[in-house]
């Protein structure tokens, strides 16, 4: 059986010209990228790592837009814990903030707002935890009270049991309580845990 082979002159085969022009033509391409990525605006931060565009975009939203009451604020997280991915992002107007129910929230803050259930909840918040893991970790005087507390915590939503014994954080409400957890450091005045640099 016969091979048949292409010479360096048939016409399959590209020519030096074609190279080239290829060359150019990814070369022209590539200069457009370039122009297009340096024509991008910058998101800038001030040395203390604050983020301007975001800020302006939060103060001149026109969802968040009004009279007296303009703007909003922000808080998202991207976190895993125990092998779980938790991500959450949520934006609201600050007339909206202070149009709210306070019946509807002061469960919630009232259920955080004890010391010891805030310590359960910084416990489970690191993984599925048993009830007598529990107690050992946040030394509570009792069993009857650790469960007074996950009593609490579970009418409030924020702490579930997937199975008898067991109690975790609720998905949605990781990334929350981890800003509750920010704010109140904040708000503390707490210098002991300081905000993370600029990157």
């Amino acid at each position: 059986m016969t091979r048949k082979t292409k010479s360096k002159g048939d016409a399959g085969a590209p020519s030096t010209a074609d190279n080239g022009a290829r060359i150019d033509a990814l070369e022209g391409r590539l200069a457009e990228v370039e122009a297009q990525l340096a024509a991008r605006p910058v998101r800038r931060r001030s040395h203390s790592g604050v983020d301007h565009e975001l800020l302006e975009n939060l103060r001149h939203h026109p969802r968040f837009a009004g009279e007296e009451l303009a703007g909003g604020v922000v808080y998202a997280g991207a976190v895993e814990i125990n092998h779980a991915n938790y991500v959450w992002e949520i934006r609201r107007g600050v007339a909206d903030l202070l149009a709210t129910d306070a019946e509807r929230l002061a469960p919630v803050m009232a259920a955080l707002g004890h010391p010891a259930r805030l310590r359960v909840v910084i416990q489970i918040l690191k993984g599925p935890i048993s009830a007598q893991e529990l107690i050992e970790r946040v030394e509570e005087s009792s069993i009857g009270k650790l469960y007074h507390h996950l009593k609490e915590l579970m009418a409030a939503k924020v702490v579930v049991q997937p199975r008898r014994g067991t109690y975790e954080i609720a998905p949605a409400a990781v990334v929350p309580l981890l800003a509750a957890l920010s704010l109140s450091t904040d708000l503390s005045g707490d210098s002991s845990v300081a905000p993370d640099p600029e990157d």
